[in-house]
């Protein structure tokens, strides 16, 4: 259950971070209201630095995508 959290709240930073979606049609993708959204980027922007697990998820699909 965590491990699906973290993924979905990993795919929110990503979609949010590209810029093609903003946070009312994230959150249109994820049932959950666009304020969620901006929570859960705000929470990944401060983890992001401290988990080094996490930072190498971003880049490896960052660079799978060619952001």
């Amino acid at each position: 259950m965590i491990q699906n959290k973290l993924n979905r709240d990993l795919l929110i930073y990503l979609l949010w971070n590209i810029g093609w979606y903003d946070n009312q049609e994230i959150g249109n993708l994820f049932s959950i209201d666009y304020s969620s959204i901006s929570r859960q980027v705000t929470i990944m922007r401060s983890r992001i630095p401290k988990d080094d697990k996490i930072n190498k998820r971003i880049t490896k699909i960052k660079s799978l995508i060619k952001v």
